[in-house]
């Protein structure tokens, strides 16, 4: 063999080992969308604007009336959430929601009728309460799932929720966007405050 043949043979082999960095740290503007348009991430979503007061009753999740609603600025939130993220182009392959009201509300009216609701997305029992490790092992297990192939996740919760498992705190319609890394492990790589989906359009488009 000569040196010449050799030498094209071993920088084939190295070009062949070298695979695509997967991105650290924060993604933001382009690069997220572009990322987000490639699929593999959880979206997970803190329900839209609402309104004050409400009693929340898990044995009554289908009774909308005693519960906080939406206002109708956070049903405006959630469509245009919806249109931001459907016209940039990324693929939602799965959407999920709290069951009650609000979160189930807000999910509709972005992501369509194929949600799905699940009541491991429910308010957690606090620090301490009998459960409360448990609850957060199941919403763990939720976040750190592998995304459908080429597509994201989309989960819609509270806060109560999102702040105490991943340490994010988004405003009523904000997101947090997550890497999801198997056996409850995930990575947060950005947040997208509440009309950040509409800001992003403009600038990527």
């Amino acid at each position: 063999m000569t040196a010449r043949l050799l030498l094209c043979l071993l920088l084939l082999t190295g070009c062949a080992a070298v695979e695509e960095p997967e991105p650290e740290g924060p993604l933001s503007g382009e690069r997220l969308v572009e990322e987000l348009r490639d699929g593999g991430y959880v979206i997970v979503v803190r329900h839209t604007a609402t309104e004050e007061g409400g009693v929340d009753d898990p044995a009554k999740l289908d009774d909308c009336a005693p519960q906080r609603e939406l206002t109708d600025e956070g049903r405006q939130q959630a469509r245009e959430l919806g249109k931001a993220i459907e016209d940039l182009d990324i693929p939602i392959g799965r959407a999920v929601a709290s069951p009650y009201c609000r979160t189930r509300e807000t999910a509709e009216l972005a992501f369509g009728a194929e949600v799905t609701t699940d009541e491991v997305l429910l308010p957690l029992p606090g620090t301490g309460k009998p459960g409360n490790d448990e609850a957060v092992a199941a919403v763990e297990q939720l976040v750190g799932q592998e995304a459908p192939e080429g597509a994201n996740t989309a989960l819609v919760t509270h806060i109560s929720v999102i702040e105490p498992v991943t340490g994010a705190t988004p405003e009523e319609g904000g997101s947090a966007i997550f890497s999801p890394e198997g056996d409850g492990e995930f990575r947060l790589v950005a947040e997208v405050p509440p009309g950040g989906w509409a800001t992003l359009l403009e600038q990527v488009g």
